[in-house]
C-alpha cells in the first residue's frame, strides 16, 4: 500500500528525566492514518492527549518500537497499553493485537506490571523480542490474559542484523545493534519504490487498435480497454500482449528516486555498526546508489561541550591558592576538567553522544535531514508553552536559544567534515551561524511536539512541494 504521508512527531526529547519543557524519550511515525511509536517513556500517554498532538489518535496506533530498557524509554509503556484499551469501546479480545517489538526482556517487564496492577486489557498486545545470537528465549513462561503469542526474532548470524520483521505493506522496518550502555538498537524505516507515473500516451493508440480492442474483449473479457492502465499502476510487473503481436508493460518501479528512509536511533556513544545496514538495500538490486540516501537520521545528542553558554563547564578554582583551574593545569601538566575531549569522554562513559557523534554518523550515511534528540534537561526548550510555568526571563530564554543553536551549529560543523578544537568552540560561543551548503543535512535539534513530514521523493523530483 503506498504511503503519501510520511512524518515524525516528537513526544519527548529529554535525556533521562523530564523537565518543563522536555518530556522523556517517545515518537510517532506517522504513515497516513497509520501510527508507530518509538519508545514510551513515563507522561507519553499526556503527549498524545495535549491538544498539539491533534492529529495522533491513540487509537491508530498500531506498532511500538522499543530501543532499550532503560526506564526514560519503557516506563509509559504500561498505562499507555492501558489507555488505549479504556479508550476503545468497540474493542473486543478477538480484536488485532498490538504488535510490539523491542529487546530480550520487554515481555516480561509487561507481564510483570500488567500482572502486578492486575490490569486487563480489552485490546489484546503481542510482543516480539528481537534477540542477539547470542541470547536465548525462554518460552516457558506464561502469557498474561491480555497477551497474544509473539515471536523470537533472531539477529543474523553473519552481520547482526533484524532485516525486514515488519510483514507491512508499503514500508519495512530492519534494525541493528548499537553501543549504549545496555543492548540497544536502531530501527532503519524504508519505504518501497513507487510505481513510476503511466504516460497514457504510450498506451491509448495500442489499446484502441480495433483489432487489439476485440483480442482484449476475447482474451480478457475486457469491454473497456482503458481499464488496463489501472491495471498497470496497480501492478508494476503487469504486462499484456495484444493481438497485434505488441507487448503492453506497466512503467515499473520508480529505482532511480527509491522511498522515502528514516533511521531513528536509541540511546548511544556509538551506531557506526548500522552503517552497512543503511548504505546497503533490504534488496541489493532493488534501488539505485543514489536512493540509498536517508531521508532523517534522529540520533541523540546528550551532552555538549559549551564553554561560554554552560557555566558548569566554566573555569573552576582549585584549593591551591586563587589559582584557576586552567592555570594550574600548565603549571602542574593536569589535564583541563573541561573540554571537547573531557565532555565527549564523560558522555560515552554514560553511553551517550556529542553533537560531533551525531553530525559525523549523518555524514556517513549521507542523511538529508538530522535532528538531535534526547537531549540534556540544561537545554530547555524556549519556544515551548510551558518556558513561562516558573517564571523564566526572556534572558534565560534567549540563552536557551543560543545554546540550542550552538549545539545544532557543532552538528553541522561535524557533518561538513571540519574538526573544531577547544579553542574554537570557545571563540565561537554560540553567535557564528552556518550557511548551508548544498548536500548537507539540515540539523535542528527535536523539542517535544515537533513535526517533520518527509516530502514524497517522486514529487520533490518533479519540482513538487512538501505540504
Amino acid at each position: 500500500m503506498p504511503v503519501d504521508t510520511l512524518s515524525v512527531t516528537f513526544l519527548g526529547t529529554a535525556a533521562g528525566r523530564p523537565c518543563a519543557t522536555r518530556n522523556v524519550s517517545s515518537l510517532v511515525v506517522r504513515l497516513d492514518s497509520r501510527l508507530w511509536m518509538v519508545d514510551a517513556g513515563e507522561g507519553t500517554q499526556h503527549r498524545l492527549l495535549d491538544a498539539r498532538c491533534k492529529k495522533l489518535a491513540m487509537s491508530k496506533i498500531a506498532r511500538i518500537f522499543v530501543t532499550h530498557m532503560h526506564a526514560d524509554h519503557v516506563n509509559g509503556l504500561p498505562g499507555l497499553l492501558a489507555t488505549i484499551s479504556a479508550a476503545d469501546s468497540n474493542a473486543t479480545a478477538e480484536a488485532d493485537p498490538l504488535e510490539i517489538y523491542g529487546p530480550s526482556g520487554l515481555r516480561q517487564f509487561l507481564r510483570c506490571t500488567l500482572s502486578l496492577t492486575q490490569t486487563i486489557l480489552s485490546r489484546p498486545y503481542r510482543v516480539h523480542e528481537l534477540l542477539f545470537s547470542d541470547e536465548k528465549c525462554d518460552p516457558s513462561k506464561e502469557l498474561h490474559p491480555s497477551e497474544r503469542l509473539g515471536q523470537d526474532l533472531r539477529a543474523d548470524e553473519q552481520d547482526g542484523y533484524w532485516r525486514n520483521f515488519v510483514p507491512e505493506d508499503g514500508v519495512t522496518v530492519s534494525a541493528g545493534p548499537i553501543l549504549h550502555t545496555i543492548r540497544c538498537l536502531g530501527y532503519l524505516f524504508d519505504e518501497s519504490p513507487r510505481t513510476l507515473p503511466i504516460e497514457p500516451a504510450r498506451y491509448i493508440p495500442h489499446l484502441k487498435n480495433p483489432i487489439n480492442r476485440a483480442g482484449l474483449l476475447a482474451s480478457h473479457g475486457l469491454t473497456n480497454p482503458l481499464s488496463l492502465l489501472s491495471r498497470f499502476q496497480a501492478n508494476p510487473d503487469e504486462e499484456v500482449r495484444l493481438a497485434d503481436g505488441t507487448v503492453l508493460r506497466a512503467p515499473g518501479l520508480d529505482l532511480e528516486n527509491g522511498g522515502r528512509r528514516i533511521v531513528i536511533l536509541g540511546d548511544t556513544y556509538d551506531a557506526s555498526a548500522l552503517v552497512p545496514l543503511i548504505r546497503g538495500a533490504a534488496d541489493p538490486g532493488a534501488c539505485d546508489e543514489a536512493a540509498r540516501r536517508v531521508d532523517l537520521v534522529v540520533h541523540e545528542s546528550t551532552n555538549a561541550y559549551l564553554p561560554t553558554l554552560d557555566e558548569s563547564q566554566s573555569p573552576l578554582k582549585t584549593t591551591k591558592g586563587n589559582q584557576s583551574h586552567e592555570e594550574n593545569t600548565e603549571s602542574n601538566s593536569l589535564p583541563p576538567l573541561h573540554s571537547l575531549e573531557s565532555v565527549t569522554a564523560l558522555a560515552q562513559s554514560h553511553g551517550h553522544s556529542t553533537p560531533q557523534v551525531a553530525g559525523r554518523f549523518a555524514r556517513s550515511i549521507r542523511a538529508q535531514q538530522l535532528v538531535l534528540n534526547h537531549l540534556s534537561v540544561r537545554y530547555p526548550d524556549p519556544e515551548a508553552r510551558e518556558a513561562n510555568r516558573d517564571g523564566d526571563s526572556d534572558a534565560s530564554r534567549e540563552k536557551w536559544a543560543r545554546m540550542l543553536r550552538e549545539i545544532e551549529r557543532q552538528a553541522e560543523q561535524a557533518f561538513r567534515g571540519v574538526a573544531e578544537t577547544d579553542a574554537d568552540l570557545r571563540a565561537v560561543g554560540g553567535s557564528v551561524q552556518v550557511e548551508q551548503e548544498e548536500g548537507m543535512a539540515a540539523v535542528m535539534a527535536a523539542r517535544d511536539f515537533l513535526e517533520i513530514e518527509i516530502p514524497r521523493r517522486d514529487k520533490l523530483a518533479r519540482g513538487g512541494k512538501s505540504k
